[in-house]
Order: structure tokens, then sequence, then C-alpha cells
């Protein structure tokens, strides 16, 4: 993108200070996309770690309750079940979240690219 086939030169400065300005913005979109990108990952990394550590704290708690002078009753053994649902359904759902915020961050900058390249075949 932005840049001109050997029979297209600017025709003056003005077109060539144009083409220089879109070609400075497609690099600095693409730059806020790699930086976007990666602020996505950090917080889905931090949000996952989190999650991690409270899933886990919520699963000990249940732990404890399954046993009870040396019985293990069926209930607390369903109930530890359905917490590993529940916590496979929250770490899915963050994915699909994270998944969901790249697909957007990419599509916001393919369309200011694909503008950015529309407005410089227009000049």
């Amino acid at each position: 993108m932005g840049k001109l086939l050997p029979d297209q030169q600017p025709d003056s400065d003005t077109q060539q200070k144009i083409l220089d300005q879109q070609q400075a913005r497609a690099k600095e979109l693409e730059q806020r996309e790699k930086e976007d990108l990666a602020g996505i990952e950090a917080q889905y990394q931090t949000t996952v770690g989190e999650l991690t550590e409270s899933q886990k704290l919520e699963k000990e708690r249940a732990e404890g309750k399954v046993y009870y002078r040396g019985y293990v009753f069926k209930s607390q053994v369903d109930e530890l079940t359905r917490l590993d649902q529940t916590h496979r359904l929250e770490m899915n759902n963050l994915l699909q979240q994270k998944t969901s915020a790249i697909q957007k961050a990419q599509r916001f900058y393919e369309d200011q690219d694909y503008e950015n390249t529309r407005l410089q075949w227009r000049s």
C-alpha cells in the first residue's frame, strides 16, 4: 500500500507531499495496531492469571467440604464437577472476549487503512 508503480509518479510537489503524508499515516496506523494488539494480549494474560488464582482458591474451599470425617459425599462431588465446568466456561468466555477484541481492533485498522488507500488514489 502507498507505493506508486514506476509509471505513476506524482505530477507535483503537492501530490508528493500528500502521498508522503498518507504513507506516514499508514505506518502510524500499523504501529498503533501492533501496540493495541499487544495491549489486548497483556490484559488477557493478566486477567487469566487473576481468574486462575480465584478459581484455584474457590476449588480448594469446595474440596475442603467434600471430606468430612473420612466420608465423601456425592452431593459435594457433584458440586465440584459443576464448579470445574463453570471454571472452564469462564476461561472460554474470557478467550472469546479476547478474540472479539482482536477482531474489532483489526477490523478498525483495516478500515482505516482502506480509507487511507482510497484517499491516496483519489489524489
